[in-house]
């Protein structure tokens, strides 16, 4: 009888045990319930309010475009001519004109300046000059004019270049005097000149293999020009506004004074 009743008490609690377990899980499994069907419950509410915020938005652009066109089209006067279109294309063309005759004037004026430097160019006085990296065995077949053509045609770079060159052959003359802009230097110093402005002025620009082609010098030595350049102006390349402007002046000047443009 007492193992019956160990036996009983035993099953008992084994039976309280497993109750207590599922009405855990019971438990659990409600929650989850409730949860979810309030998650769904805040979609559905987010959902109409969207759909409500959507139609509402849709209501009041039809409203605005009913209004924009109900508003009745201002009628021009009969004695009015349409002539704000043609105006500003004249505008444009006017712009366009003057733009591309400064081009000529400052690009002609380059060339006219460094005819006047070879042409006033003195030659040594008892000693033989002293030969730069610039000089040539023998001068071009081509005028230094038509050299500076040349370059303008095949550089595709901007007007400003122009000037810039200018400014880098004046400060590397007068810092190094002994540099002489002749016959047989002219050429290799434009180029150069007008290699590194384009670098510095220009966003795009081409390497040197493509600029000792235009300039008929190969890229050894193109490149070695190029360094020697920056080495005599000590790197200076950077151009104020003020002396930009002086330097472009003094272009169209040159221009005009040799009726180019």
């Amino acid at each position: 009888e007492a193992e019956s009743t160990r036996t009983c008490f035993f099953t008992t609690c084994v039976r309280v045990e497993s109750t207590s377990a599922m009405a855990a899980q019971l438990a659990q499994v409600t929650c989850r319930g409730r949860r979810t069907r309030l998650a769904s419950s805040r979609r559905n509410e987010k959902r109409s309010h969207r759909s409500r915020s959507l139609r509402q938005t849709t209501t009041e652009d039809t409203e605005v475009c009913c209004a924009a066109q109900a508003v009745p089209e201002v009628q021009r006067p009969a004695h009015l001519p349409a002539v704000e279109h043609q105006f500003s294309v004249n505008l444009v063309l006017e712009a366009e004109a003057l733009v591309t005759e400064v081009d000529d004037r400052v690009v002609h004026g380059l060339a006219a300046v460094m005819e006047r430097l070879v042409s006033s160019a003195k030659a040594p006085q008892g000693a033989a000059q002293a030969l730069t990296k610039f000089h040539g065995v023998r001068a071009p077949g081509i005028s230094i004019g038509e050299y500076v053509m040349r370059i303008r045609k095949f550089f595709h770079c901007s007007v400003e270049c122009f000037v810039l060159a200018l400014v880098y052959i004046d400060r590397m003359t007068k810092k190094h005097p002994d540099i002489v802009v002749g016959h047989l230097t002219c050429h290799r110093i434009v180029l150069c000149s007008m290699m590194l402005s384009a670098k510095f002025q220009d966003d795009v620009f081409y390497k040197n293999t493509f600029y000792g082609k235009v300039g008929g010098l190969a890229l050894a030595e193109v490149n070695a020009l190029e360094k020697h350049m920056l080495q005599m102006m000590d790197y200076r390349l950077h151009v104020m506004p003020e002396e930009f402007e002086l330097y472009r002046s003094l272009l169209c000047k040159a221009a005009e004074g040799a009726g180019a443009c």
